[in-house]
């Protein structure tokens, strides 16, 4: 390397850019880049350089020369992608030492920099590498250029490497845009795996929830509507259960979401949330809200696309907003065809997503974070009356930063959780405010506690459930639109199919005969046509085999990389190539066709009845039938509401009772049954039928207290667990279940004191000053909610110096302007230590400026 700077050298650059990048180089012509910083050209033991002078003092040499080699020592292949995150020397070094792979990416945000490398480096061998991309400048997006090297990341490695001496120089600036390419590129990968592994899953799962889709409100009706009121986002961490307390006071003053695993903790406290988010996939996830649906009927469901369908088709709350991120039933389909957007402004990898980013889009302020401890805080992994519990051990638990100044173990999945909320809580305007003081920290959410929160941010003349009314819950699309929209894909499909059943035809059996180039050549280019023109129906079905789609991009890459290969060989592999890929398509096809058909089939029906309906209006058999429809599909929600509906309008007739009870009886939901045919008994007590499915229900709970002995007693804790806690939402004074819950709170409280006295990482009472020393460092670097979080911490496990502590809270909260806040800290500080003559004059003295 020779940076010389001379016009020669710029010149050529520039030609080839102009040539080969012409956006790249408007962009450098339009920015007119300057570097903030001086350059001096100098010659180093490795040749010559350029000094950057920081307005620090340091020197840093802008120009690395670092070895570059593959994962494990290995060279790089051509699937292989290398994002070179800053313009220093190391990508020009890359396309010398690797001919022609893998693909080199670069990525740097300022011009000037890009600019400062094609006036002193000859860039020749790097601007005419074939595998070259580059972005440069502030206009692009990261997530959209990761996505671009999707099957470059899945079926070879991708790699970051820094440019060190632009981290040293930008700082802050770098950092985020390399923070930003990692994190996507791990994004994709877990969204990869996630997909390639549940997939179709998913995608069946989609189709399921079409209907709550459809009879549910679009989530852009709802951007906005709680600007000026917050919303408080529930998680079922470990410190819910301090929350509790608190969490009783908001009423409707703001918007409570819960996830799905914290509604047992909330409904048992005798809070009831305003929304439910629910998000995962697996079917065991509906133990979560099973017991409780009953109970959440005034709840808005917030659900996921992709959501296990019994936790969608069994809430039987009436209101559903479907969110989604990055759905292809949505992207590639119905959103277009029907102008929806369900899409949330970040990856939605967990509930916890779901709910913190439906939170973003309703407009809420503060966005306050509630039991989100993304941690075993505190030994513990949820709050005690959550339905599941984590026996993750330590060693496979990650250590992170802790809200109170001290590191916590997490699991790798929580890490990754907490990575995408500091991405948007750093991109995004709205105030965010973390009440879980013993939790995972969230960088750059304000650390303050509930109580101060709904003190100074809360107030009792605003009431979210006005804000509820308002909203119009329909959906714009009608059952004709619907219907047409359905028959139109189930024509695609056929086509499809069948340009896949010609695709194969056109591939003899033997595979390729020797020398038959004109059957190659024919092959390949209905296989290229194929490919444009159901370029979308193809990606629309990609989420259904990805494992096979991963081979055959392998395969391909083999053949592309094994140059031993006679024109022969290669040629029969990349028909047979072609040959998969026109069944693995058939197959997704005929898969995606026989959900849709039975969704036409049930809409059809819907839409008959209810032409019939409005042709009969004193028809009393077409809502039965309605309802049963609904019923048949498992649509429980639909059915409960039409069954609900006719009672209302013929409450002499006990059929719509009793096929009610067994419709909930369908999904083991007890509770509801229960109180159903309790009032169903009340007005008809001598009809047989609603008699037998009294005692149905009867039986059926004495097997759920069954059920969580014969658990208990083969060891199945868990399992036990759950029995125990329906049978117990059910029963609340049962003896025996009261005593298993005993047991089984002493087993949790032992396993937790197991966790902390293997914990290393433990905070010890002789570290106090060593942690007042951090806070007061942290306040004067700036990190300002950082020492707020360590002083909580201290006033929590310090409980004698409280007071002190929580004066220093104040007075931060005092030196920021926040002076509701500082008053908050005063008046706790003072009941603490009524004594202290110094914060009864702080307390006047805001008194009266507030």
């Amino acid at each position: 390397m020779s940076p010389i700077g001379s016009p020669q050298v710029h010149e050529s650059n520039l030609a080839i850019l102009k040539n080969r990048f012409p956006l790249t180089y408007e962009e450098l012509q339009r920015e007119k880049p300057e570097l903030p910083f001086p350059v001096i050209p100098v010659v180093t033991e490795k040749g010559a350089n350029l000094l950057i002078k920081l307005p620090d003092g340091r020197d840093v040499l802008f120009y690395e020369t670092a070895p570059l080699d593959g994962k494990n020592g290995q060279d790089f292949k051509k699937q292989d992608v290398l994002f070179f995150v800053g313009m220093g020397l190391n990508p020009l070094m890359a396309a010398q030492k690797f001919a022609g792979q893998p693909r080199i990416v670069v990525v740097e945000r300022q011009p000037a920099v890009f600019d400062l490398a094609l006036r002193h480096v000859d860039l020749t061998p790097l601007l005419t590498y074939p595998y070259l991309d580059l972005f440069v400048g502030p206009r692009f997006s990261v997530s959209e250029m990761v996505k671009r090297y999707e099957l470059n990341i899945v079926v070879g490695q991708g790699q970051l490497i820094r440019h060190h001496p632009s981290a040293a120089v930008f700082g802050e600036s770098f950092l985020t845009l390399e923070r930003a390419v990692r994190e996507n590129i791990h994004t994709l990968m877990i969204n990869w795996n996630t997909m390639k592994k549940f997939g179709r899953d998913m995608f069946a799962n989609a189709m399921t929830n079409l209907p709550s889709l459809i009879r549910g409100t679009p989530l852009e009706r709802l951007r906005g509507k709680f600007s000026g009121y917050p919303v408080v986002c529930v998680a079922a961490g470990p410190s819910l259960d301090k929350e509790l307390p608190q969490l009783k006071k908001i009423g409707n003053q703001a918007l409570i979401i819960a996830i799905d695993s914290a509604v047992r903790t909330l409904l048992t406290a005798g809070i009831r949330p305003h929304m439910v988010a629910t998000v995962d996939v697996k079917s065991f996830n509906f133990e979560k809200v099973r017991a409780w649906v009953d109970e959440l009927r005034d709840a808005v469901l917030i659900f996921s696309l992709n959501a296990n369908p019994d936790n969608v088709r069994a809430f039987l709350g009436q209101r559903r907003v479907a969110v989604a991120s990055q759905e292809v039933v949505l992207d590639n389909w119905l959103g277009p065809r029907w102008q929806i957007d369900c899409n949330l402004p970040g990856s939605m990898g967990s509930v916890t997503h779901g709910a913190f980013f439906t939170a973003l889009v309703l407009g809420g302020s503060p966005i306050v974070l509630a039991g989100m401890d993304l941690a075993h805080s505190e030994g513990q992994d949820h709050a005690k009356d959550a339905v599941f519990r984590s026996d993750r051990p330590k060693e496979k638990m990650h250590v992170t930063d802790g809200v109170d100044g001290w590191p916590v173990y997490s699991p790798p999945a929580l890490i990754a959780d907490k990575k995408r909320m500091e991405s948007a809580v750093a991109e995004n305007p709205a105030r965010f405010v973390d009440t879980s003081l013993a939790g995972a920290r969230i960088r750059r959410a304000e650390i303050r506690p509930l109580g101060e929160v709904i003190s100074t941010d809360f107030h009792p003349e605003k009431d979210v459930t006005q804000v509820m009314d308002s909203i119009d819950w329909s959906f714009p699309v009608h059952d004709a639109e619907v219907l047409s929209t359905f028959a139109e894909m189930r024509q695609e499909l056929d086509r499809f199919a069948g340009a896949c059943q010609q695709g194969l035809h056109a591939v003899p059996e033997s595979g390729v005969n020797h020398g038959d180039q004109d059957l190659v050549r024919l092959i390949a280019s209905y296989y290229d046509r194929f490919q444009q023109e159901h370029s979308r129906l193809i990606h629309l079905l990609s989420s259904t085999q990805l494992g096979t789609l991963q081979e055959l991009f392998k395969r391909n890459y083999d053949i592309e990389q094994n140059a031993s290969l006679s024109p022969h060989e290669r040629e029969s592999l990349a028909i047979g190539i072609i040959e998969d890929f026109f069944r693995s398509e058939a197959a997704s096809a005929s898969f995606f066709a026989e959900m849709l058909q039975k969704q036409m089939d049930y809409f059809q029906q819907v839409s008959d009845l209810r032409e019939e309906l409005t042709r009969e209006p004193g028809n009393r058999e077409a809502p039965l039938s309605l309802a049963r429809i609904h019923g048949e599909m498992n649509e429980l929600w639909q059915a409960d509401g039409e069954y609900l509906v006719y009672i209302r309008q013929f409450p002499d007739d006990p059929l719509p009772w009793a096929e009610l009870a067994e419709c909930y009886l369908s999904f083991d939901l007890r509770g509801a049954a229960r109180n159903h045919i309790r009032r169903a008994i009340e007005r008809f007590p001598q009809d047989a039928r609603v008699r037998e499915l009294d005692e149905q229900i009867r039986q059926d709970i004495a097997g759920l207290f069954e059920d969580m002995k014969r658990e208990w007693e083969r060891g199945g804790k868990e399992p036990a667990r759950r029995a125990m806690i329906e049978y117990l939402s059910l029963h609340p004074d049962d003896p025996q279940s009261l005593q298993l819950k005993a047991v089984l709170d002493k087993l949790d409280a032992d396993q937790v004191e197991a966790f902390l006295k293997t914990t290393e990482i433990e905070c010890a009472p002789e570290q106090r000053d060593e942690r007042v020393m951090r806070a007061q460092q942290w306040f004067n670097s700036g990190d300002i909610e950082g020492a707020v979080g360590i002083l909580e911490g201290l006033a929590r496990d310090f409980p004698d110096e409280a007071a002190y502590f929580r004066k220093n809270i104040g007075d931060i909260r005092f030196h920021q302007k926040e002076f509701p806040a500082a008053a908050w800290h005063y008046a706790r500080a003072s009941e603490l230590a009524p004594e202290n003559e110094g914060l009864r004059n702080k307390l006047k003295g805001l008194a009266k400026s507030l």
